[in-house]
């Protein structure tokens, strides 16, 4: 295992915390999509709204506070993207049941 890790770089990336920034994350992952502003913008209100909750009050199975990272909303809006579903909204919907 050790032999395969040394084939790659590991890069470290600080966590997108401004909507700004997450804005433009959000954009990028889902433009096949077009989706309004507004949509885009709820979803970046939604995950720093559940990064919020997880620090505060949110616990999973064990009682432990959740970890939610930039690694958790890339994967969401990748399976977003595919539109598995045939309907964004639902898509959008079944994301955040699944990763968060």
């Amino acid at each position: 295992m050790l032999f395969v890790l040394t084939r790659f770089t590991e890069l470290y990336v600080d966590e997108l915390e401004e909507a700004a920034d997450l804005r433009v994350l959000v954009r990028d992952y889902l433009r096949g999509l077009s989706l309004p502003a507004a949509q885009l913008e709820g979803v970046v209100k939604f995950y720093l709204a559940v990064r919020a909750e997880a620090v505060r009050r949110l616990t999973d199975g064990t009682g432990h506070p959740p970890h939610y990272s930039l690694r958790t909303l890339c994967r969401a809006l990748r399976f977003a993207a595919r539109n598995s579903c045939g309907s964004v909204p639902r898509s959008l919907y079944e994301v955040g049941g699944e990763e968060f």
